[in-house]
């Protein structure tokens, strides 16, 4: 696997038949390859854009303890807590 996610960096824009010789696979290989491929990057995309939201918690946090700490009542901020937390 690390071997064809060489190859494919490699090469600007894959080729595949290229692929296909350097690593002596089938073509039904090759596409579950190819496929597999795709679907990693696809999931570490899908984590890049949790990772950007996560990183926007603390600033919420901050806003609301900092600015609506000292105006709201205790029973609202139960409430605020719980909602970010299950939500």
């Amino acid at each position: 696997m690390r071997q064809a996610e060489r190859l494919l960096q490699k090469f600007k824009k894959p080729n595949l038949y290229k692929l296909q010789q350097v690593l002596k696979l089938s073509p039904l290989k090759l596409q579950m390859l190819y496929l597999a491929l795709l679907l990693h990057y696809k999931i570490f995309d899908i984590y890049l854009k949790i990772s950007q939201i996560a990183s926007l918690i603390p600033l919420f946090h901050f806003v609301i303890l900092k600015i609506f700490l000292p105006t709201l009542n205790h029973l609202v901020l139960h409430q605020l807590f719980f909602f970010f937390i299950f939500c």
